[in-house]
This record gives structure tokens, C-alpha cells and sequence, in this order.
């Protein structure tokens, strides 16, 4: 009967083991980490094995072995476990062989040390198995009991356990090594990613603080919690351009801080110390660090609410372009620490930044000496002529920075008819510039003596021959008699003229054309003339204003026809930087533009003119073109006063009244002198609100009907409101 009993415990005990081995199994079979495959050996095998206390350890560089996991506190209890015991555990680990001490008391003489120690844990017996794959020792695990160990069942287990944590530890080893090396390529890709987006965006960015910002907005967040850029000047000191926080609410304190705390260059690891020695720094910060500094308490408020975490000092520009320093940094006591990594990655981005924008401060540098050059070169283009408003508009090829042939010209010829002039002058550079001052300067010389456009351009083109640079140069030259309306003008290869009559339509001036100045020197220039009303337009131009690379330069003629006549309401300046802003938008250009624009609604000797949009701040210019006639008819003071009073009011009606709000819509102010008669009319086009709000309104009519007689017509098509008042003394 002993016999079966004992054959069933066996029996059971092994059945027993099994399952045990089989969850054992389970659990290695899905851990992924070394730490998880620890935990379940120890576990699962203190558990298998009735073991009190239960360590996996592995061994280490230093020939030692490094605690992964434990249960019952066995090396916790004394971390000298494995120096104290460090000759048997090394001769077990290295020679592969497991050591059982099935009883402390026994195996005492011939381990004294080890049983010692592990009698002091109160253990009995304890049982020490290498991790061994391939011949190569990984680490060991023990366990311990609280009873001595005399059957031999345990230990072919704990041999089953030590093979398989051993194939289990490996395998998790190489996984992680895997999953680094591939955290590494895919940290090593996005940061190569986020170089090529962030150097393609600051070429892409052709101002010096726009490209500062750009690479600050790449920085913060994705980077950085916070960041500034400080450039130096000549004498090497600091200045901080722009900076950039997390939390847009911090920008102006860390941008202050910057300022007002910057340290000195003696200092390591300050910015400037960083921008004069070319050596980057990083710094990752406690309260201890902070408590080195004297910092002013405002400072020290202001950090506080920064939290800087850590921080790394960069050099911006390579050595001999190095032009100041970075500063970026993480914020908040759960924020990464950058590392050794880090700062050699951002350290070679920032010389290749401080390239960038040491590029971008050059290119201002020559662009602003190239519009001063064409700016000294294109003089005053805009006179003050009676009769006549004129306006200019010039700009350089973008991003080229090179100075052009282009410009522009007006002035009064000595019969008091005006002179009106564009040309363009083939190339960039200062030659072309050069030639295109020479000409300029031969056009208000040769337009004194000048009869007529064709003349003119006739005795240029000899001129021209004397100035290499001058091949192929374009020129329009007009002469507008302000009394007559007669329009005179000659094109040598130069784009048609526009003319935006009262009306609306638009038109071009095709007649009058002859080849470029030197290509037909010695020439016949003829002359085209055509009579304009008052209240007309003409748009002189270039023909980078047209043309577009695979386009027919008819398309461009068209567009710019069509835009004009969308703003034919606007004021001069206005109308010619929108008619720009408009046929430039979104082009990438490769010639100049200049323009002329030249606004026939100011005067005739006898009829005021003006069309301009129903907005109240045009009455301001209404009312200052108004006396500018007035004094050029010499109409007395009071009789002026009273005419302005009666158009304001009227003009103001219409401004209100004649709209939806939102509508666009113009108004038309015509004023006509017969001896001592002055006539005055204000039309509109829209539909009148008969039924205004109340209020302090209603006096318009009768301010109008004190200065004047007053008669008003309403149609479909519109409102005109007629005046006519005799002048106390005629003129």
C-alpha cells in the first residue's frame, strides 16, 4: 500500500510539475522584455519549486552581475550577495555548472561562504543555476527554501527552468536590440526629415526675420518648448532677434529674460560665450543649478513660471560665418532631458541655419543698395502739375536683387502740356541701370525742346547709339495738352498704352509704333493722337506688368485691360498698387515693373472732373482737388466755400443713401464754369433709401438750396442732383 501511495504523490507531484512547466511556457513564450521574462522565471519558477525567496541576475561589464528581478527580498535583504559570494557565483556562471546545496548544514565545510550567507536569510537549502545559450553565460538565478532539498525531481526542473529562461532572455535580448537599433534608424530618418523640411522652408523664405521665424516655428513645439535666436552685431555683442515659447503667453517674458538677464560671454555655455568660442552647451537643470546664479527676483519669477528642464546652446552660422547663437530648451519636471545625440544633431543644424539666414541678411543688404540706387537713379518721377494727377509705381524683379533698366517719367514742358514717359532698358545690373539713367536724364533734356513724342524719340535713339548697354531699349513718350485733351504720343517697341475712359471701357493705344531705339536709329518715329475726356485714365507701363513665361503677351494685354477697369474707381496710387498686386499675384517674376498712371479727372481750364468710390474718406481728396480748381480759376473764397458746402452734402447723400451697405458702387462730381456761371452735378447709379433711420439727418437739401438752386433726378439708372450758383465776382 506505501508502495501505490508513493506512487501516486509521484505521480501527482510530476502532473503537477507539468502543468506548472506548461504555464511557465506560456508566460516566456509572450514576454517581450528581458524584466518580463525575470519576472515570470522567478515567479512561475519559485511557485513550481515551493521556494521561499527567488533572484534572476545578470552579469555585466564590470564582471559582475546586475539585480533584474526578486521575490522574498533575497538581495534586497543584503545587496552584497553577489560580491560576497562573487567566487562561487562567477565559477558557477562561467563554468556552466548549477550548484545545489540541498542543505545548508551539511554543505557549510564545503561552501562556507555562500551557506553562510543564505543561512542568514534563514534558508535551509538554496539552489544556484547558470543562464547559459551557446556556451555563453548570460547571468544565474537562485532560489531558496525553507527546508532542506532531497529529491532529485526539483533539479532536473530547475534545469528545465534555467534552458528555458536562458532561450527566453536571449530571444528578448535580441529583440531589444532590434527595437533599439530600429528606434535609432527611425530617430535618425526623422531627424533627417525634419533638416531637409526645415533648410527646404527657409529657401523657400526670402526675408532675414521671416526665415528666423521659420525656424522657430519649426522648433517650438516639435523640438523645443522654447527657443530664441540672437544675432551679433559688428562689435560681437548679442542682441536677441526673435523668441519663441510653447505657451504664445510666455513669448514676451522669455524674449525678456533674454534681453534683460543675458549673461556674460566669460561665462560657459552662455550665448554669447557659445557664439564667440564655436562650442555648444548643454545644461539640464535643477533648483540647486539655478540657486548658482544671482538672478534678480523678477528673473527668478520668470523662470519659475518657465520651468526650463534642459537647455542647450547652439552656435548659429559655421566657424568664420558664425553670426550669433540658439538657445532652446524644454520645459516642466516631466520633460525630456536632451542628450549628447541631441546636441550634436541641433549643433550641426544650426550651422547649416546661421548659413541660411547669414544668406538672407546679405541678399537685404544688396537689395536695399539696389533700390537705393534705382531710387537715386529714378529721381522724383511723380511733378505737381495743375491739371493733372499722376502717379508712379516702380519695383525690382523679386527675388532678384540686382538693379534694372525700367522707370518712369513726368514732367511740365515749357507750352504747359505735360510730358509722360516709360522705358525699359533690356538686363539687370549696373549697366543696364547706368544706361537707364542716361536716358532718362537725355529724355527731360530733349523734352524741353521737343515738339512733338516722335521728334523726341527720333533724336533719343541717336543719343542711344552712344550707349552700349542701350541695345533693344523700349520707350513710350506721350504729351497731353491738359487744356484741349489732346493725347499725342510714339512707341519704340514699347507695350500699347491703356486708356480707361469716363465710361468704364478700356481701350488700347496701337497706333504711333516704330522698332526699338537703336535697332532703328536714323528712323522715322512717327506720332499718334488721340483726344481724351476728362475723367479719362492712361496707364503707361513695363512689360514685366504683362508679360508671363509661355504666354502670349496679348493674354497679358487683356488681363491688365480687365483689371483695370475692376478698379477704375480707386484713387491713383491705389488703383496702380492694386493693378499690380493684382497681375503679379502668386508669379514668380523674373523683370522689373514700372508704371505710370496718369488721372485726367483733376482739371480742364473750364470743367472739374472726379469719379471715385461711394466711401466717405474719399471726400477728403474730393474736396482738395475741388480747391486746387478753384484757385486755378481764381474763384473768390466765399463763392468756393459755398460751392463745397452744396457738392459735400450732395456727395455725402449719395454716399448714404444711394448703397446697400456692402454694395460697391461710384460717384461722379462735375463742375462746369460759363463767365460767372457755375454749374454742379453729383450723380450716382444706385437705388436710393427714400425712408432713412431718424435722427439728426434731412438738412442736406436745404444746406444745398442756401447756396444754390437745386434740382434732382431720379431714375432706373441712378440719382442726379444739379445745381447752379452765380459767382459774387467773376474770374
Amino acid at each position: 500500500m506505501e508502495e501505490r501511495a508513493d506512487q501516486h504523490l509521484q505521480e501527482t507531484t510530476a502532473r503537477t510539475h507539468a502543468e506548472r512547466m506548461y504555464v511557465l511556457s506560456g508566460q516566456l513564450a509572450v514576454a517581450t522584455t528581458v524584466t518580463e521574462v525575470a519576472e515570470a522565471v522567478v515567479r512561475e519558477g519559485a511557485h513550481l519549486l515551493d521556494a521561499t525567496a527567488g533572484a534572476l541576475a545578470l552579469t555585466n561589464a564590470d564582471g559582475g552581475f546586475d539585480l533584474i528581478t526578486e521575490i522574498g527580498d533575497l538581495w534586497q535583504r543584503d545587496p552584497t550577495l553577489g560580491a560576497a559570494a562573487s567566487d562561487l557565483l562567477t565559477e558557477i556562471v562561467t563554468g556552466a555548472s548549477p550548484c545545489f546545496l540541498d542543505d545548508l548544514v551539511v554543505s557549510a565545510w564545503q561552501h562556507p561562504q555562500p551557506a553562510h550567507l543564505f543561512a542568514k536569510f534563514g534558508a535551509a537549502a538554496a539552489a544556484i543555476l547558470p543562464l547559459v545559450v551557446e556556451g555563453r553565460a548570460l547571468g544565474m538565478v537562485i532560489f531558496t527554501f525553507d527546508r532542506p532539498q532531497t529529491a532529485t525531481a526539483p533539479r532536473e526542473i530547475v534545469h528545465l527552468i534555467a534552458g528555458q529562461a536562458a532561450q527566453a532572455l536571449e530571444r528578448a535580448r535580441l529583440q531589444a536590440t532590434i527595437v533599439a537599433e530600429r528606434v535609432i534608424h527611425e530617430q535618425a530618418r526623422g531627424r533627417a526629415a525634419f533638416a531637409a523640411d526645415l533648410l527646404g522652408s527657409l529657401d523657400a523664405t526670402t526675408g532675414f526675420l521671416d526665415r528666423v521665424n521659420t525656424f522657430l516655428d519649426a522648433l517650438v513645439p516639435r523640438a523645443a518648448d522654447f527657443a530664441s535666436v540672437e544675432i551679433m552685431d559688428e562689435a560681437h555683442a548679442l542682441a536677441i532677434v526673435a523668441a519663441r515659447h510653447r505657451d504664445h503667453a510666455l513669448d514676451a517674458e522669455f524674449g525678456a529674460l533674454r534681453r534683460e538677464h543675458a549673461l556674460d560671454r566669460t561665462i560657459v555655455g552662455s550665448a554669447a560665450n557659445v557664439a564667440q568660442t564655436d562650442r555648444p552647451h548643454l545644461v539640464n537643470i535643477t533648483r540647486s543649478s539655478l540657486d548658482e546664479y544671482s538672478l534678480a527676483p523678477a528673473a527668478r519669477t520668470i523662470i519659475d513660471r518657465l520651468e526650463p528642464r534642459s537647455v542647450m546652446t547652439l552656435p548659429l552660422g559655421p566657424p568664420g560665418r558664425r553670426i550669433g547663437a540658439v538657445l532652446m530648451g524644454t520645459s516642466g519636471s516631466e520633460a525630456r532631458t536632451f542628450d549628447a545625440d541631441d546636441l550634436a544633431y541641433f549643433s550641426g543644424l544650426t550651422r547649416q541655419v546661421g548659413l541660411s539666414l547669414d544668406n538672407a541678411q546679405l541678399d537685404e543688404r544688396h537689395r536695399e543698395v539696389s533700390l537705393r540706387l534705382q531710387k537715386s537713379l529714378l529721381g522724383d518721377s511723380v511733378p505737381d502739375v495743375p491739371g493733372v494727377a499722376v502717379a508712379a509705381f516702380y519695383e525690382p524683379a523679386t527675388p532678384d536683387l540686382e538693379v534694372g533698366g525700367d522707370w518712369c517719367e513726368a514732367i511740365e514742358l515749357p507750352d504747359g502740356r505735360v510730358g509722360l514717359f516709360v522705358g525699359d532698358v533690356v538686363g539687370r545690373g549696373l549697366d543696364a541701370a547706368t544706361a537707364m539713367g542716361q536716358l532718362r536724364a537725355a529724355i527731360r533734356a530733349l523734352a524741353l525742346t521737343s515738339e512733338t513724342p516722335g521728334g523726341l524719340l527720333e533724336r533719343l535713339a541717336l543719343f542711344a547709339e552712344t550707349i552700349p548697354a542701350a541695345d533693344c531699349a523700349t520707350v513710350v513718350a506721350a504729351m497731353f495738352d491738359r487744356h484741349t485733351g489732346e493725347f499725342a504720343y510714339a512707341c519704340a517697341a514699347h507695350p500699347p498704352p491703356l486708356v480707361i475712359d469716363p465710361d468704364g471701357t478700356t481701350r488700347f493705344l496701337e497706333d504711333g509704333r516704330s522698332g526699338p531705339l537703336i535697332v532703328t536709329a536714323g528712323s522715322r518715329r512717327i506720332d499718334a493722337r488721340v483726344t481724351l475726356a476728362p475723367g479719362a485714365r492712361v496707364v503707361l507701363y513695363t512689360d514685366g506688368l504683362v508679360e508671363r513665361r509661355g504666354e502670349s503677351i496679348d493674354v497679358g494685354l487683356t488681363r491688365l485691360a480687365n483689371v483695370a477697369h475692376a478698379r477704375r474707381g480707386r484713387p491713383g496710387p491705389e488703383f496702380v498698387s492694386g493693378l499690380v498686386g493684382d497681375l503679379t499675384a502668386g508669379q514668380r517674376r523674373s523683370d522689373d515693373i514700372a508704371v505710370l498712371c496718369i488721372d485726367l479727372a483733376a482739371t480742364t481750364a473750364s470743367r472739374y472732373f472726379r469719379r471715385f468710390a461711394a466711401c466717405p474718406h474719399e471726400l477728403a481728396e474730393l474736396r482738395t482737388t475741388m480747391r486746387a480748381w478753384f484757385a486755378a480759376l481764381r474763384i473768390a473764397d466765399r463763392d468756393a466755400n459755398d460751392i463745397l458746402v452744396a457738392v459735400s452734402e450732395a456727395v455725402a447723400n449719395a454716399i448714404e443713401h444711394a448703397y446697400s451697405p456692402g454694395d460697391a458702387g461710384d460717384v461722379e462730381v462735375e463742375l462746369l464754369r460759363d463767365g460767372a456761371h457755375v454749374t454742379l452735378r453729383v450723380r450716382d447709379r444706385g437705388s436710393w433709401n427714400l425712408f432713412p433711420a431718424p435722427g439728426d439727418r434731412g438738412r442736406g437739401l436745404p444746406l444745398m438750396r442756401a447756396v444754390s438752386h437745386v434740382d434732382v433726378r431720379r431714375s432706373l439708372s441712378g440719382t442726379t442732383v444739379t445745381m447752379r450758383r452765380i459767382l459774387s465776382t467773376a474770374g
